[in-house]
């Protein structure tokens, strides 16, 4: 899991930041961590934002399963065991200053997290 900053909102900038949440487990998949896709942001999902070099590391993005008003959920591959997860990405930004919740071990993040984890 990746760090979270303690201020919220962060000012606007070419590139958001996203927080992943938790990925969820949905089956193993025979693929290899060195094919074609594995690429830092290889979908227009993240044509303007930056994933988390720790996520970058550990997973292979697939393709966009969905979007929401906060952000967008994409397949992934974890590179450790290639079991096959969904990663929903939420853009701080978009997140309403009522949308937070303090959680004992991250720290402020946004209720989707926090809700996602508990």
């Amino acid at each position: 899991m990746g760090h979270f900053p303690s201020s919220f909102p962060t000012p606007p900038s070419p590139h958001t930041e996203l927080i992943p949440t938790p990925p969820t487990p949905t089956s193993p998949l025979p693929s290899s961590p060195s094919s074609p896709h594995h690429l830092p942001h290889p979908h227009p999902s993240f044509s303007h934002h930056t994933p988390a070099p720790a996520f970058s590391a550990a997973y292979c993005l697939g393709s966009e399963l969905g979007r929401g008003g906060f952000g967008f959920v994409h397949s992934a591959t974890r590179i450790s065991d290639g079991c096959e997860v969904a990663c929903k990405f939420i853009v701080k930004t978009k997140v309403p200053p009522e949308g937070w919740a303090v959680d004992k071990e991250l720290g402020r993040v946004p209720m989707e997290v926090f809700l996602l984890k508990n």
